[in-house]
């Protein structure tokens, strides 16, 4: 398969995905994924794009070229967003915005500075979930052509039942 049949190929799988960034709670400026590339609720993964630059993002800098690589955290925090939106949709159940718990295991690879127009890859796999909506994650943000890794993290999230919603809010 020649890189431009790849290519179209992976326009077409990530149209197919374009509910799902929609329904991302975060908006402009605050968007740190510009759609997401692949999607396995069997095994719990999830494959996000993002090119600093590219539309209106907190934090990017003409002045600076780009923006701070600690913007990453934050990729991976709506790649396991996306996810959770996948995996609900595909469940029937109604989306449920989740809370950021921790950032474990935190480790940035390269420059401080993510340069305007390069698209990167976030990938998320969730490893653990108990009854109450928390939820381990594993994550890490590569180059998309070289696959360089930039960074890796493990994140908590809490994604509350509604009896939890209702006690923390009612």
């Amino acid at each position: 398969m020649n890189s431009e049949m790849k290519d179209g190929m992976t326009a077409a799988m990530a149209a197919d995905n374009g509910w799902i960034t929609d329904m991302v709670p975060q908006k402009e400026p605050m968007r740190f994924i510009d759609g997401v590339e692949h999607v396995d609720i069997e095994n719990r993964t999830v494959t996000c794009s993002f090119t600093p630059g590219v539309r209106p993002c907190a934090g990017f800098s003409e002045e600076k070229g780009g923006m701070p690589a600690v913007c990453l955290i934050e990729t991976m925090a709506q790649s396991i967003a996306a996810l959770m939106i996948a995996e609900d949709g595909k469940s029937g159940k109604g989306f449920k915005i989740g809370f950021i718990l921790s950032v474990r295991k935190m480790a940035f690879y390269g420059e401080s500075i993510l340069p305007a127009g390069l698209r990167v890859l976030s990938t998320a796999r969730i490893t653990f979930e108990d009854d109450a909506g928390v939820c381990m994650a594993e994550t890490e943000v590569a180059e998309a052509v070289s696959g360089k890794k930039l960074a890796e993290a493990r994140i908590t999230v809490m994604k509350p039942n509604d009896a939890h919603i209702a006690r923390m809010f009612g």
